[in-house]
């Protein structure tokens, strides 16, 4: 069987670095359990240009420079291997996109058959 799968929030915790890194650029302090939208705009209150520009800066920090996949996730990904082919899908674009094939190569490249960008909800600004 071939299984598409997640990357963020799945995998690898991204929304705590990301809202570490919205703190320390902002002052403004949001708390994953706020986060109802894929549309951080929404919830950051500024506009697709700002959060763009946020997202970019996160991809260029260590905050996303140093994201781990979350306990157990290797291990239940290693089992899911054994009888199919897994595929990463996620909507990072821009810089993330390089980052990522790098992070997906040191953590999980004997696991993933492919990965997809989709860039769904944002856009290279």
């Amino acid at each position: 069987m071939r299984i598409g799968i997640d990357l963020d929030e799945t995998i690898v915790d991204l929304m705590g670095p990301l809202l570490s890194y919205y703190k320390e650029r902002t002052g403004k302090s949001i708390l994953k359990e706020e986060i109802y939208t894929p549309h951080l705009q929404d919830i950051w209150h500024c506009s697709k240009e700002e959060e763009n520009d946020i997202i970019n800066g996160f991809y260029a920090s260590n905050y996303f420079d140093n994201l781990k996949p979350y306990r157990g996730a290797l291990e239940s990904l290693s089992k899911l291997k054994a009888n199919n082919e897994l595929y990463i899908i996620t909507s990072r674009w821009g810089l993330g996109k390089d980052k990522t094939s790098k992070f997906l190569e040191e953590n999980l490249n004997d696991l993933i058959s492919e990965i997809f960008f989709t860039s769904e909800y944002y856009q290279e600004g």
